[in-house]
């Protein structure tokens, strides 16, 4: 009765209530799947350094079902690790969840939506950036001359200011109206 691990402090609990979309309980079960992902190498005891610090590898986050399938998952891994190596801690794994919750809000989900199409980390959605999303998003299904039509096509439809490349205001103009996006872009618990 008195020997249960206690995988995280109380105040850890509350601080990550406090900075994510989730209760206490959802913390703990996303906490029960990055240890599912290697069970052997995870601690139970998860102190502020250990959280911040120990890394699940790429190859064992690309075993997560929300991404063994998904075209993005090695752009989602590098935008949420630290160093862009796509090797989570425990902090970037929750702060990954948390913005593909459900509750989290369009603004934020947008953001990072707009960072994972950002190949090139400029700040800009290039045509080079948009042929990349169209490749993945069409799993190679097109040749290069139907990629590049539908690049040219999303460029005039989004660049307002027609400098050859879309701001971060002028993609979530465009991605706050669409319907499909509050649909494709969440996981769910």
């Amino acid at each position: 009765m008195g020997n249960a691990v206690v995988t995280f402090s109380q105040e850890q609990l509350e601080e990550y209530q406090d900075v994510t979309y989730f209760n206490r309980n959802e913390i703990l079960s996303i906490y029960r799947r990055f240890k599912s992902l290697a069970p052997d190498d995870v601690p139970m005891v998860m102190t502020r350094e250990i959280a911040q610090n120990f890394r699940l590898s790429r190859d064992d986050l690309e075993q997560l079902p929300e991404l063994k399938e998904n075209p993005f998952k090695r752009r989602i891994l590098a935008v949420f690790s630290e160093d862009g190596s796509g090797n989570l801690s425990f902090n970037d794994f929750l702060e990954m969840f948390s913005v593909f919750s459900e509750r989290a809000t369009k603004e934020h989900r947008a953001f990072y939506a707009f960072k994972i199409y950002d190949y090139d980390d400029d700040g800009f959605l290039g045509i080079s950036d948009v042929k990349k999303t169209v490749r993945a998003m069409t799993r190679d299904n097109l040749d290069d001359e139907e990629r590049s039509k539908i690049a040219e096509s999303v460029m005039k439809e989004c660049n307002m200011d027609d400098n050859s490349a879309i701001s971060f205001s002028e993609f979530e103009n465009v991605v706050l109206k669409a319907a499909v996006f509050e649909l494709t872009f969440h996981i769910r618990l």
